[in-house]
């Protein structure tokens, strides 16, 4: 078992044992929060990456992407030729599976002399403002979204609920915690695209132990892949 599993595990049972005594309604708003900050975020990035990609962010996070890549990738000054070609370089060169497979899902608009540099740093430069407009539009609807249930959460003791809701609130605690992991697990994924060490330290201690939760976040997560089929 590795650091980030030891900290996953840590962190899940600290959840648990926070929504046991806290219950069922008091943790809902705070549940609540996370699923709809995501939903809403959602909706509204779209829109929202179509305005920044007009802006002079795109063209400069391109660029330096594109020195980055070809600086850690040697093998991506090879000329472009076709996006299979691509999502296999990257994942031979270590970088996470699910990065390789969110820059294929862009199309290209390069030139026939184009090196994969050249062409994964517009991609990049997509996913970068999508990542970073969705974090800002998450934190944003986190913050707007408050809900009380004290009254509802005393009415339930009162009733003869209390099991109910104590079951309840660790349930929606571990909940929460698991959405939290994994957009983090995601950002990390995509910081290790520019800094090795961190994808590499990620990979060495997912490896260790046959039991990692972490390692079914990182690589396996459907959670993921569902935040992933948001950058179209």
């Amino acid at each position: 078992m590795g650091i980030i599993d030891f900290m996953i595990i840590v962190i899940g049972a600290w959840s648990i044992a926070k929504g046991l005594t806290t219950g069922l309604v008091k943790q809902i708003p705070g549940c609540m929060r996370i699923v709809a900050a995501v939903a809403l975020s959602s909706l509204y990035i779209g829109p929202l990456a179509g305005v920044l990609t007009g802006t002079a962010l795109h063209p400069l996070i391109a660029s330096k992407a594109e020195t980055l890549l070809s600086t850690r990738f040697p093998a991506l000054s090879a000329p472009f030729a076709g996006s299979g070609d691509l999502t296999t370089t990257l994942s031979e060169a270590g970088l996470p599976a699910f990065l390789a497979r969110l820059f294929s899902r862009f199309d290209p608009a390069v030139s026939l002399e184009a090196t994969m540099a050249e062409t994964l740093a517009g991609a990049a430069a997509d996913a970068v403002i999508r990542a970073a407009g969705f974090l800002c539009l998450f934190v944003v609807f986190m913050l707007a979204i408050r809900l009380v249930f004290r009254l509802l959460a005393g009415a339930m003791s009162a009733g003869g609920l209390g099991w109910l809701d104590t079951l309840g609130g660790a349930v929606f605690s571990l909940a929460r915690v698991v959405i939290l992991l994994t957009l983090l697990l995601m950002i990390l994924g995509i910081v290790s695209m520019f800094f090795p060490a961190v994808g590499n330290f990620i990979a060495n201690d997912l490896a260790r132990g046959t039991f990692s939760p972490g390692r079914y976040l990182y690589y396996e997560n459907p959670l993921r892949d569902y935040l992933l089929s948001l950058f179209k």
